[in-house]
């Protein structure tokens, strides 16, 4: 992340730079001028500021209500981890090695064991399963926390990849491998319908390959959504586990027939990085652009009136319209009231650039008339309403919006997936279009993965579901590999991605 002084300076720029003319730039200034979350002074670090952690909290109310309904428990685990528990289980520890921030000194002197600060949380929610676990009469054993992981990275964007960053990670135990494999798709099916009806993100679910997967995982399927520059974003990952967790910390139970059997478990997670989601597939050139289901004010009112003392006297009235008939249709939605000495005009531009999806306007004119002017962020639609009519209107304009934007993303991520069977056309996409890359591939030696990244930064992002239909299951044409030329390739999807 960059350094407090260049904050303070972006802060005081009038206008965004355009996402045309310098995509990093642009994001970077949307963060720091909406509030959504400043720099720290730890690097890689961000500090959230309410606007943005008020999106975070009603992501994680709506979401944990759908964590809830699947039949999992919240708990809550440290976040310090003895490192000897990451090095029972060699994938792991090798996956995050690079990425574990340690703890070596306290309490004024060395420790006899390290601590690990935790990148995620397996290994200390499977020692304590041990303790928990008896008998098939335990299982399933569904448990989610909320809390924060740490994974030192070299590069790091406030939201989309930093240092810390907020969660959710669910881990269950189930006593066959059928059942975990149920749950793991549930947990999937969950996030994909979160994520739209919510975040209005237009996301493909789908199976990672051998070499993306998980460490540790025997399994792993991801949520991706494509960001209007092209580049894709993995939104949340659920993973079927080895046994290689449960057995490094004993966990087993004893079945029907008194015989001891080993726990088939799972972990699935999202995380702050769906606010970066927000902001690149749905910002504009002035701003944020919210879905009105997270956003902390789905309407904004502004008072029309004259200034200096003249505003004063005016003051009152708008007030006592504004109470007596605007705010009972208002009863069940986030708004705000901008009585600042600011112009209208300043206004306008700064609740734009926020994102709040309506805009209301309120003067001597609206009063007179019984209709209230508007404007919708999303697509600038202009219009009046009658104030009679406004709380019935509100809510269906509300939900017509998070429909629109999810459209709109929908359309977007359909007109920017190309199909290829070649590499040198798959390159030439790559370079000129970006966008999701639809191929035959053959998957089961890495090497290639590796190769195609080193050239062209593109990354496979799944394996999809037939018609993004997890049901379904996995698309199952087959074909010549786009790379090899090898028979046995499987649809998968490349993208360069964040």
């Amino acid at each position: 992340m960059g350094k407090q002084d260049s904050a303070k300076a972006i802060k005081k720029l009038d206008k965004l730079t355009p996402r045309s003319q310098n995509q990093s730039k642009w994001y970077q200034e949307v963060v720091l001028k909406t509030d959504l979350a400043d720099y720290s002074p730890v690097r890689g670090c961000m500090v959230i500021k309410p606007y943005g952690y008020a999106i975070w909290e009603l992501i994680q109310k709506e979401l944990d209500q759908r964590i809830v309904n699947m039949g999992a428990k919240n708990a809550y685990f440290p976040i310090f981890i003895p490192y000897s528990f990451l090095e029972k289980e060699a994938d792991h520890v090798e996956g995050f090695a690079p990425e574990v921030a340690t703890v070596t000194h306290a309490g004024g002197k060395e420790l006899e064991e390290k601590l690990a600060v935790r990148p995620t949380s397996e290994t200390i929610i499977y020692s304590m399963f041990a303790n928990w676990i008896e008998s098939y009469r335990d299982l399933p054993y569904k448990i989610n926390q909320w809390g924060n992981v740490v994974r030192w990275e070299k590069r790091t964007t406030p939201f989309l990849r930093t240092s810390e960053f907020l969660w959710q990670e669910g881990h269950t135990l189930h006593a066959t491998k059928e059942e975990a494999n149920i749950q793991v798709l549930d947990a999937l099916k969950v996030y994909r319908k979160f994520l739209e009806d919510n975040l209005s993100l237009c996301v493909v679910a789908g199976k990672k390959t051998e070499a993306e997967k998980f460490a540790g995982a025997e399994e792993t399927y991801t949520v991706e959504s494509l960001m209007k520059d092209g580049k894709a974003l993995q939104v949340g990952t659920t993973h079927l586990l080895s046994h290689s967790f449960v057995e490094s910390f004993g966990v087993d139970f004893l079945d029907e027939n008194g015989d001891r059997k080993t726990p088939w478990a799972t972990s699935w997670g999202m995380s702050t990085r769906m606010i970066g989601g927000l902001i690149m597939a749905h910002g504009d050139d002035k701003g944020l652009v919210l879905p009105p289901r997270v956003a902390p004010v789905q309407i904004v009112i502004i008072p029309i009136s004259k200034s200096g003392d003249e505003f004063k006297k005016e003051r009152e009235t708008l007030q006592r319209f504004i109470v007596s008939a605007v705010k009972p249709a208002l009863a069940e939605v986030r708004y705000e009231v901008d009585w600042s000495d600011n112009s209208p005009g300043w206004k306008f531009a700064n609740w734009e650039m926020k994102g709040v999806p309506i805009r209301l306007e309120i003067g001597a004119r609206e009063i007179k008339s019984g209709e209230l002017s508007f404007a919708i962020r999303f697509n600038g639609e202009k219009d009046s309403i009658k104030i009679d009519s406004l709380g019935e209107w509100v809510t269906q304009k509300l939900a017509e919006i998070g429909d629109d934007m999810l459209a709109a993303h929908k359309e977007f991520t359909a007109e920017n997936t190309r199909e290829v069977s070649s590499y040198a056309e798959f390159k030439e996409v790559i370079k000129r279009d970006r966008g999701y890359v639809k191929v035959m591939f053959d998957q089961k030696d890495s090497a290639p993965e590796s190769e195609i990244k080193a050239e062209t930064k593109a990354t496979t992002r799944c394996m999809p579901f037939e018609e993004d239909d997890i049901d379904k299951g996995l698309e199952r044409a087959t074909g010549k590999c786009f790379y090899s030329g090898d028979e046995g390739g499987a649809v998968t999807l490349f993208a360069r991605a964040y």
